[in-house]
């Protein structure tokens, strides 16, 4: 596995695994999702369309398996950056996160993890409320460096999404 530490080197993966995704995986699920054409111009701005609203992908195929510490299942846990959450207040109040998860049965730090592939779609305003109640998981390796990537995560366990409210 490439060192987690090497940002350009994940950016560059992450643009394939986009593309990848909207040629393989969307016709799966039926979905409205494409490139954002402004990402040819801007490589920062937001990866997707989802039925036309600023959508990002996040390709999760490392289960996180010490997320037991941090009160959350490691079988659906996954991690958000602060700082993308900042982000995307900012610049796309209403953008959809997309989370497609896919990996396979493993154990390691005596933790066993089920395979699991599938996508979850988060309303920026869902994501809000769930990280609000998340544990937060620092980087150590990442401590005191200026290179761009993340010191901080969420850990969130992924859950049904686009649930229907229901009136207080």
């Amino acid at each position: 596995m490439h060192s987690t530490e090497d940002k350009a080197w994940w950016c560059k993966k992450g643009e394939a695994l986009e593309r990848k995704f909207v040629e393989k995986v969307v016709p799966l699920y039926g979905l409205d999702v494409t490139m954002n054409p402004d990402k040819e111009q801007d490589k920062y701005t937001h990866d997707l369309l989802f039925d036309g609203i600023p959508a990002d992908l996040k390709f999760v195929q490392t289960p996180f398996f010490t997320a037991g510490k941090y009160g959350v299942n490691p079988d659906r846990a996954v991690t958000i950056n602060l700082e993308d959450i900042e982000r995307y207040k900012k610049l796309y109040p209403n953008i959809v996160i997309l989370f497609y998860v896919k990996w396979r049965k493993r154990e390691k730090f005596s933790v066993k993890v089920n395979a699991i592939e599938g996508l979850w779609a988060y309303p920026l305003e869902d994501l809000i409320a769930i990280t609000s109640e998340s544990e937060i998981h620092s980087y150590k390796r990442r401590r005191g460096k200026s290179d761009g990537n993340a010191k901080a995560s969420y850990v969130i366990e992924l859950e049904d999404t686009f649930k229907k409210k229901t009136p207080d």
